[in-house]
């Protein structure tokens, strides 16, 4: 089971340019860690955009938390 890189926005913006921006971001961090020495398939990266607000996109402080890469992380 390979480990997650997913990256979410905030909704600011146009819906396809915030899934396009998640989606390299995501892209951009497996690359990292491909760099550093971990191989391609321990990894999967997805780009989720606006789907996935864990916190209300009404406030700045809100979509800072928004604004995000998380890592789920599996260890054999």
């Amino acid at each position: 089971m390979p480990s997650k890189l997913m990256d979410s926005t905030d909704n600011v913006g146009e819906l396809n340019t915030t899934s396009g921006i998640s989606e390299r971001r995501a892209q951009r961090c497996y690359e990292y860690f491909i760099s550093k020495g971990i191989a391609p398939t321990r990894m999967q990266y997805k780009g989720y955009g606006q789907a996935r607000p864990i916190a209300n996109n009404n406030s700045e402080a809100g979509r800072r938390l928004n604004r995000r890469v998380e890592f789920n992380l599996y260890l054999p």
